[in-house]
């Protein structure tokens, strides 16, 4: 429900200012009105511009939090509930932020934003190390031989906990 009137928020705005451009030029084809709708866009619509970039940013912030949110049914995986406890963490961080999400005048919002991303894009990483793994472990897991003669492992650091290292 919030996503949509965060995406309706933004095609209001991408409508309004396709209307405006359409009566412009239709207007600028009149000879008897002249530069009726000779008006600066940026003074029309830059408010308008600015909340809507915010809307797309929290568009973005909310469905990326929807989808890690359907890790923590995963718990049971070894070293994944690590990694939901550091999702819960960074939403955390940016639910105490005391200021309005929506307000796009406040441009703290957008440092915050970035920070989320940059921890979520290591969140991501992490869970791709541990991705990369998983194939190699299956391996060895289905093979009855001791880790030290698994052929998989030839030539490969294995890491304290493949689904948390980051190396």
């Amino acid at each position: 429900m919030l996503l949509g009137a965060l995406e309706a928020a933004v095609r209001l705005n991408d409508a309004y200012q396709e209307a405006y451009r359409t009566v412009r030029d239709r207007a600028s084809g009149a000879p008897a009105n002249g530069n009726a709708f000779d008006f600066d866009e940026a003074k029309l619509f830059g408010k308008f511009d600015l909340f809507a970039k915010r809307c797309k940013k929290l568009i973005n912030m909310f469905t990326t939090v929807h989808q890690f949110s359907s890790l923590a049914a995963h718990t049971h995986i070894d070293g994944l509930e690590q990694m939901i406890k550091s999702f819960y963490n960074i939403v955390d961080d940016i639910k105490r932020k005391p200021y309005d999400l929506l307000d796009f005048s406040r441009n703290q919002f957008d440092r915050d934003f970035l920070e989320f991303n940059v921890n979520i894009h290591d969140l991501e990483m992490a869970l791709q190390v541990g991705m990369n793994w998983l194939p190699v472990l299956a391996t060895c897991i289905m093979l009855p031989l001791p880790w030290s003669s698994c052929t998989a492992l030839e030539g490969v650091v294995m890491p304290s906990n493949p689904l948390t290292s980051t190396t």
